[in-house]
């Protein structure tokens, strides 16, 4: 499928800093979750977040869980713990 594809293409990805990183583990989190892999789409979620504490990276997040893919209780969950500064 093409989600998967894009899950191979995206875990061959080098990571050149932080925010690569967060951007990437973002991209994984939504892909994941498309193929139905919520642990690993919320673990994705986590790291991303983990990896860049800055409130765009939770802003991402917060967008696939309540636009694309609804998850009422982790968006709850990944709001709060961004404005307090820690992981999910």
């Amino acid at each position: 499928s093409q989600y998967r594809r894009a899950l191979a293409l995206l875990e061959g990805l080098e990571h050149r800093g932080p925010e690569d990183e967060a951007r990437h583990e973002v991209e994984r989190g939504i892909v994941l979750r498309r193929l139905g892999d919520r642990a690993g789409s919320r673990a994705a979620f986590e790291r991303a977040i983990g990896a860049s504490p800055r409130p765009e990276v939770a802003a991402d997040v917060l967008q696939h869980l309540v636009t694309d893919a609804p998850d009422p209780e982790l968006a709850e969950d990944v709001f709060r713990r961004a404005r307090v500064g820690t992981p999910i």
